[in-house]
């Protein structure tokens, strides 16, 4: 049986710093925390990282990978180095991140600062829970819009379009849940210019980040 990587509090670090530079990646040489070479081959083995040789000086341009989002969103708890002055630059990126979100007018400061606390909430007042049947209704939607393939994607607003009668916030902490067992993956849309007024209304706000399609297997 595989062992599951375990990154070091530095490369965990790395992989955050990498999340939130514009385009995911940069040169290597100028991303702090520096990694050792083998720190980041580590990371390459592991397929959270993907590094190449561009230009004419053949300068190491490094990015993350699909499964380093992935691993990033099951492990949002994961330790960082707090001896690295480097987190400091890390916390920078997030708090800049979240000014975008703001001034875009798609989260408030008192979402970001309550997390799930609402979505939770409102599984007390709601009569529909999450539940086996309600996945089984998102699993059902999924391949309606992706024509039965598995590992597509699917944008969430297509999906809500097909699971109207259910209440959004059940409907979130629903995909979450999903989300956390692996059943799923949501992503956000890199490409603004690929982001339509649907999708941001459609979008599934994790930690500041709006998720705006989503991937998952299908049963052969």
């Amino acid at each position: 049986m595989k062992t599951e990587f375990k990154p070091s509090e530095l490369q965990v670090l790395f992989l955050w710093r990498l999340l939130f530079l514009p385009g995911h990646g940069g040169w290597c040489n100028e991303i702090k925390p520096a990694l050792k070479s083998a720190d980041r081959r580590e990371l390459e083995a592991a397929g959270l990282l993907c590094s190449e040789k561009k230009g004419s000086t053949h300068r190491l341009y490094v990015s993350l990978t699909d499964q380093a989002w992935d691993w990033a969103v099951n492990h949002l708890n994961a330790p960082v180095s707090k001896r690295s002055p480097a987190a400091g630059y890390v916390v920078q990126d997030v708090l800049s991140c979240l000014a975008r979100q703001l001034e875009a007018g798609r989260l408030s400061l008192a979402e970001f600062a309550s997390g799930l606390a609402e979505i939770d909430s409102a599984f007390a007042v709601s009569e529909e829970r999450p539940s086996v049947n309600l996945a089984g209704e998102i699993r059902r939607a999924y391949c309606e819009c992706s024509e039965g393939r598995g590992n597509v994607r699917v944008r969430l607003a297509d999906l809500r379009e097909r699971l109207g009668r259910i209440d959004r916030a059940v409907l979130d902490a629903q995909l979450l849940q999903m989300q956390e067992q692996r059943e799923l993956v949501l992503y956000p849309l890199d490409d603004g210019l690929d982001i339509h007024k649907r999708d941001a209304d459609a979008a599934l706000h994790l930690a500041g980040s709006p998720r705006h399609i989503l991937y998952m297997e299908v049963a052969k």
